[in-house]
């Protein structure tokens, strides 16, 4: 069962969509476009991910031209407790490579457990490719807490992307 800390990801994100409804960003159209979900389970995966299952913690999967949803989310959120980095990475290939580029962002929050000190860190990691270009991400990663000097940029999304 997921621990709430583990959950704080996907809450962010689904407190920034609701701000970008709030600003005008995302209009009526656009929200019954998009479709917000918690851990589809999603096993179309292509080439060498073939046969593979993943369930994001949180995704955005707009709907096709069809009006139904398309076959891969735009946006997927990984969360990382008991993950590693390494393992997190893996994730992150498999929704871009195994996607084509279909999911255009991949969300990493990474929270690490307390150390001797009981000091906690986290961080998040944004990749973002676009679809058939051999799914080559770039990947940027922020340093969310302790806090970085000065305060590193936000990351974004662009419409598009969504």
């Amino acid at each position: 069962m997921p621990t709430r800390l583990h959950e704080a990801g996907a809450s962010w994100l689904a407190k920034q969509y609701a701000r970008w409804r709030a600003n005008g960003l995302i209009d009526d159209v656009g929200e019954d476009f998009l479709g917000l979900q918690p851990s589809p389970r999603i096993g179309n995966f292509m080439g060498a991910y073939n046969g593979s299952l993943k369930e994001p913690d949180y995704s955005i999967i707009p709907d096709g031209i069809n009006g139904l949803p398309r076959s891969f989310p735009s946006v997927v959120l990984e969360s990382g407790w008991t993950s590693s980095e390494t393992k997190l990475d893996c994730h992150r290939h498999r929704w871009h490579e195994g996607s084509d580029g279909n999911v255009r962002v991949v969300l990493l929050p990474k929270i690490f457990k307390p150390n001797v000190d009981d000091e906690i860190r986290a961080i998040l990691k944004v990749s973002h490719t676009i679809p058939g270009a051999g799914a080559q991400p770039t990947l940027i990663s922020i340093k969310l807490f302790p806090p970085s000097n000065p305060p590193a940029a936000d990351p974004t999304l662009t419409m598009n992307e969504l």
